[in-house]
């Protein structure tokens, strides 16, 4: 790759003195997809030249910095707002992209889409400029650069006071603001005395109101403190069910068969709950059970629901989740269900494979276990890059096999004639004690976790400092809110990365349809798009420590975006809907797609007739979609039978999809009007 620019500039004017130091950036991804569209963003935002985007050709070099920041050693917030402009192009993710401006935008469209784009690119834009910060304060103390090293060291702690700020704040209905006082008035689940796994003293365990448990601080940390430690030995995974004493021959004739790690380690999991129950009946009846020890795991697998206690919408009957009226979501659901039935065939032929002892241990796999395992894992359990213990690593090279990827790992067993070679992914899913309390928050103050391979141990860590009576949580990711429901079982009313698809059908009957759709494809214009939510007002980030007095900056200010104050112009009159589906509709409309602009901004460039139609096509669109999510009324004279259980998530789902095409609708209605009224181009 490039020498990374570590060069200085000195300044001098009658006010002040200050050095320009160069911070160069790199991509978030090492093989980024989008490349050359974020290169477009960060030219059109004034931090890359033109002619630098230019060079970069089709064939962007991933491995030279995304961009290089010239920072005034004089001005830290300033720095700091440059940093902020170009983190939140290089974190936006494919359904955040989308909502750019087409090329050529102005600025003042860049600025407006950094301010609708913020409240879903926040953390991960706070996170990422945390990383880039702390890395580039160690370079510069190696190569000696005492001035450069203090600026970034300055520009660190301010974006650690806004990260502060940003996750003491209670989205989500997180319980983030509990009162300390009141926490004896919660009950206690589970004791957090344990021998083997590493729990930070401030925390406990608690049954949080709508959340379930959670883990609660009754001190206040600071951030970078390790709250959680897990060791090898205490992880649920496949690389425990394979040197398990118990169950080690059957995972291992399981995985060498042909099924998948995580597959293998579903039913570890399903054996393991049938072990420990079995154990603690025995245990109950007073009977031969002084030298079992229970694995750390145990108290995870006895305190899962079982199938008729568990929630998740895998297990709801077809009514009630088709009563959801989300398409998709209603698709992944009968998805999921019909490879289950796949799977549970596939388990049951690999058994007939096992040797005697291998199927006397495993014993009969049903349906029903294999559902339970499915909606366990994909709620509680964290995939983590983790190594093969010593004793599944190969001692050689892999003589005559082929290469396998970064991403994979060989395990190996046996000798001589009876080795075995089996190529695995590199990360691991695991279930373990303690991280399956961590609850889901937008501004969760957690880390992702991460194996510490030096360490032999997965760790938990803070990414910001939290006070007493906080809520300890992660972040999920980016998901929308039928991710959320399809994998957690729950859906969030105020979700920033919630988004709705609009599919736009197109006809092969009609005379231009083949013109319309090279024009389409000639523009890369999808047929498919996303509607996002209403961004929230203007948030606020501290930018001193929660625990001290100091005037809020708005997000806006602080991270360089412009407010979008005034009267709107350009791209940004669109507000919340995505300048995709006005081009799309542009081309299908269109009575003579040749003459038409698909890149000039609403209603301008001969456009406002035919984005008035468009206008009203969106609101048509909308306005059909809307139908599938009336609220269910519990006044209903007849309910069906399953809404007691199931109805409260029915409703909240639908009310958040309603919501977010009642802001699209709003948009399209108010900038309709705007357009109609208008002598000319707004």
């Amino acid at each position: 790759g490039r020498r990374r620019p570590t060069g200085c500039q000195f300044h001098c004017g009658c006010r002040r003195f200050s050095m320009s130091v160069l911070l160069p950036l790199d991509w978030q991804n090492a093989s980024e997809p989008r490349a050359e569209e974020k290169r477009r963003a960060l030219v059109e935002l004034g931090l890359l030249k033109g002619e630098e985007e230019e060079a970069g050709g089709q064939d962007v070099e991933l491995t030279a910095p995304a961009v290089v920041l010239q920072l005034d050693s004089a001005d830290v917030a300033g720095s700091v707002r440059l940093l902020f402009r170009a983190l939140q192009v290089l974190v936006l993710n494919d359904l955040e992209l989308v909502f750019w401006p087409p090329e050529p935008a102005s600025r003042a469209d860049a600025d407006f889409a950094l301010v609708q784009l913020w409240p879903s690119v926040a953390r991960r834009s706070l996170l990422a400029a945390r990383r880039a910060l702390s890395a580039e304060v160690v370079a510069r103390q190696q190569v000696d650069s005492a001035t450069a090293a203090s600026l970034l060291s300055r520009m660190r702690q301010h974006v650690q006071q806004m990260l502060d700020s940003f996750c003491t704040q209670a989205p989500d209905g997180c319980s983030s603001s509990l009162d300390p006082a009141a926490l004896e008035a919660l009950s206690p689940k589970q004791s957090l005395v344990d021998g083997v796994v590493f729990v930070h003293s401030s925390l406990s365990v608690h049954e949080l109101p709508g959340r379930g448990r959670g883990l609660v601080l009754r001190e206040p940390v600071a951030e970078g403190e390790e709250m959680l430690r897990i060791p090898r030995n205490a992880l649920l995974n496949i690389h425990s069910a394979l040197t398990s004493r118990d169950f080690g021959i059957a995972a291992r004739g399981l995985l060498a068969g042909g099924l998948h790690a995580e597959t293998v380690t579903m039913i570890f999991a399903i054996f393991e709950r049938r072990r420990c129950q079995a154990l603690a009946s025995l245990a109950a009846r007073g009977t031969g059970t002084e030298e079992v020890t229970l694995p750390a795991w145990a108290a995870l697998l006895e305190k899962a629901p079982s199938l008729d206690m568990e929630d998740h919408v895998l297990t709801w009957p077809r009514e009630a989740v088709e009563a959801l009226g989300a398409e998709q979501l209603v698709a992944r659901v009968f998805e999921a269900q019909a490879s289950l039935w796949t799977l549970s065939r596939e388990v049951e032929e690999a058994a007939k494979r096992l040797t005697s002892e291998g199927a006397r241990l495993l014993g009969v796999v049903d349906f029903d276990e294999l559902l339970w395992a499915r909606c366990h894992f994909e709620g509680r359990a964290v995939e983590v890059d983790i190594e093969a213990p010593a004793s599944l690593r190969p001692t050689g090279p892999p003589d005559g096999r082929p290469p396998i990827s970064e991403r994979s790992q060989w395990l190996c067993w046996g000798a001589g004639e009876n080795e075995v070679w089996v190529e695995c992914p590199r990360r691991v899913v695991c279930l373990s004690p303690f991280v399956d309390m961590l609850n889901h928050s937008s501004r969760g103050a957690c880390v992702a976790p991460a194996f510490h391979h030096d360490r032999d141990c997965l760790v938990i860590a803070t990414s910001a400092s939290l006070p007493a009576g906080s809520e300890l949580c992660l972040c999920y990711g980016a998901l929308q809110n039928w991710e959320l429901l399809m994998y957690y079982g729950f859906c969030l009313t105020d979700n920033p990365h919630d988004r709705l698809t609009l599919s736009i059908a197109t006809s092969d009957e009609e005379p231009d349809a083949v013109s319309k759709e090279v024009v389409l494809r000639l523009h890369d214009i999808p047929t498919d798009h996303a509607l996002r939510p209403a961004p929230p007002p203007l948030l606020t980030l501290s930018s001193s420590p929660p625990s001290s007095p100091s005037a809020a900056v708005p997000v806006a200010s602080a991270t360089g975006a412009v407010a979008a104050g005034g009267t709107p112009s350009g791209w940004s009159v669109l507000g919340v809907l995505p300048p995709q589906l006005l081009r799309c509709l542009r081309v299908l409309l269109a009575e003579d797609v040749g003459s038409i602009d698909v890149d000039a901004s609403p209603g301008a460039g001969g456009m406002l007739e035919l984005d008035l139609r468009c206008l009203d096509a969106i609101g048509g669109l909308l306005s059909d979609l809307q139908a599938a999510y009336v609220p269910v009324s519990e006044e209903e004279p007849v309910l069906p039978l399953w809404w007691p259980r199931y109805g409260a998530t029915v409703r909240r789902f639908r009310a958040t999809q309603a919501a977010l095409l009642a802001a699209n609708l709003a948009a399209a209605v108010a900038l309709r009007g705007r357009l109609a009224s208008a002598e000319g181009p707004p």
